[in-house]
């Protein structure tokens, strides 16, 4: 494409509108004045979606009157270069394959901007914080692409074809895998919850809120080793260093206490290949427990090496950042199927800086916002986890949460496609808290104990509430089917 080109598609869809009217509604509708590359073709441009919002004809004598109107007839260059815009015209049915190459030049000229300026900021120096430029430069980048789709109305019948072939194949998958299969999306590994939810979906933002210690980490890091059994999956972790995340997977994969591994002593050695293992000292070689603990711990390895799981722990990032990074990894891994992201809170911003004036409550509420344009734009199922308030341990006689207590919760519950509530009734020790029979917690605190997850909204499905049993040393979560509910609400 050249420029004269584009200059010419510029005046002949200029002229077109002013001669049929229909043209001049569709092309004030996809075109934007920055979309012309001379003042001259903006300001006739502008004239004529002037006369669009009036109603009016919008024809030659229409748009020079507005333009003698705003005192700028002159600066086009009188009315002989409006009246040789309709002139000039020799196409009309083309006038679609002019918006084509007028939206594409327009896009080339900002990209030629935002590269420009990408380009003087590195010359000039003095970038303090590089992974923010750089997620700063892609989002200029991003906003080229954006403004080159052109929106708008899609006719049901345009769409059916889509829907209906959504569930051709669902039913394929049920052909396939059974009567009985319902995961349209990323399977949790957990039958009951699956049922509920159909799995983890792309351009969901789903949000897992908890108090401190009852688990939602532990629940995190079991569903992303489900998940990664089958798709990778990508771990931020913003409190807890990667090494204690690993330490906590591989327990569970392993079936061993991080006390049960610590006790076996470990040496390191190297193999006849010259990898790196770990083998039990001499004096543990002949102990039964250590020998089983052994096996344990090295099939959890096997397994653990098999999940393909990349784990990010920088703490104080920004959702800028955390896009770059998942875009980065899409790029060499273009099958990631999920996002974990522990925890919310401790995202510092939607963007690069937090006005001091700001409420907590309106940040939380714009990064929540911001993931779930991560989640749309990445076309990728983000789980992160958040912070109740004190407010459930304020309550005498039930603790269980519900969506308001999530932590400074903005517009979280507007902004969530799906949102789970934990709840551990040993979590609390008052004696006061209550099962849902109203009887008293018999356990307290132990280290096998029962957690309610509540799945209190989900968009496009049901709402219900399931039981796990929660094996904190192990930090394994494992389903109570019996007593499990679902199908209690509708989606909202």
């Amino acid at each position: 494409m050249n420029v004269d080109s584009a200059v010419y598609a510029e005046r002949a869809v200029l002229g077109i509108c002013m001669m049929d009217r229909d043209s001049m509604l569709d092309s004030t509708s996809i075109l934007t004045e920055e979309d012309f590359s001379t003042k001259a073709t903006q300001l006739v441009f502008r004239a004529i979606k002037r006369a669009a919002e009036r109603g009016t004809s919008g024809d030659a004598v229409d748009v020079i009157e507005i333009l003698n109107g705003d005192h700028t007839l002159e600066s086009v260059g009188g009315v002989g270069f409006v009246k040789n815009l309709v002139a000039n015209v020799d196409d009309i049915a083309n006038y679609r394959d002019y918006i084509t190459v007028i939206r594409e030049r327009s896009s080339l000229r900002r990209l030629d901007e935002a590269c420009h300026k990408i380009t003087d900021q590195i010359k000039k120096g003095g970038i303090d914080n590089i992974p923010e430029f750089i997620s700063n430069s892609r989002n200029m980048i991003a906003e080229v692409a954006e403004k080159q789709q052109v929106g708008g109305f899609r006719s049901v019948s345009q769409m059916l074809d889509a829907v209906l072939g959504g569930y051709e194949e669902e039913s394929r998958l049920r052909r396939e895998k059974g009567t009985d299969y319902y995961v349209t999306g990323v399977s949790s590994g957990y039958r009951d919850f699956d049922r509920i939810t159909s799995g983890f979906h792309k351009g969901e933002l789903i949000i897992m809120g908890a108090r401190p210690s009852v688990g939602k980490t532990a629940l995190a890091i079991n569903m992303a080793l489900n998940a990664a059994k089958n798709v990778p999956v990508a771990f931020f972790s913003l409190e807890m260093d990667a090494i204690s995340i690993i330490r906590r997977m591989l327990s569970n994969t392993s079936y061993l206490s991080a006390d049960e591994v610590r006790d076996l002593d470990l040496v390191s050695s190297t193999d006849e290949r010259g990898r790196h293992v770990f083998t039990l000292p001499p004096s543990k070689r002949t102990d039964p427990d250590a020998l089983s603990h052994m096996s344990f711990l090295q099939k959890g390895l096997a397994d653990l090496r098999q999940r393909e799981i990349y784990i990010d722990d920088r703490p104080g990032t920004t959702v800028n950042v955390i896009r770059n990074k998942i875009h980065q990894l899409q790029t060499k891994v273009p099958t990631l199927g999920l996002v974990v992201i522990d925890y919310l809170t401790m995202i510092v911003s939607a963007g690069a800086k937090v006005n001091s004036q700001d409420s907590r409550a309106t940040v939380v509420g714009d990064i929540s916002r911001a993931l779930k344009n991560v989640a749309r734009d990445m076309s990728i199922p983000l789980l992160v986890l958040s912070q109740f308030s004190r407010d459930p341990d304020k309550r005498t006689g039930h603790h269980e949460p519900t969506i308001s207590d999530l932590r400074d919760s903005g517009n979280i519950e507007q902004d969530a496609d799906q949102i789970y509530l934990l709840y551990r009734p040993d979590y609390y020790d008052d004696g006061k808290s209550k099962d849902e029979d109203g009887q008293k917690d018999l356990q307290v605190n132990q280290p096998i104990s029962q957690t309610i997850i509540n799945i209190a909204k989900n968009r496009n499905g049901p709402t219900g509430k399931l039981t796990m049993s929660f094996d904190k040393p192990r930090c394994i979560f494992t389903e109570i089917a019996d007593e499990n509910q679902y199908g209690a609400g509708e989606g909202n």
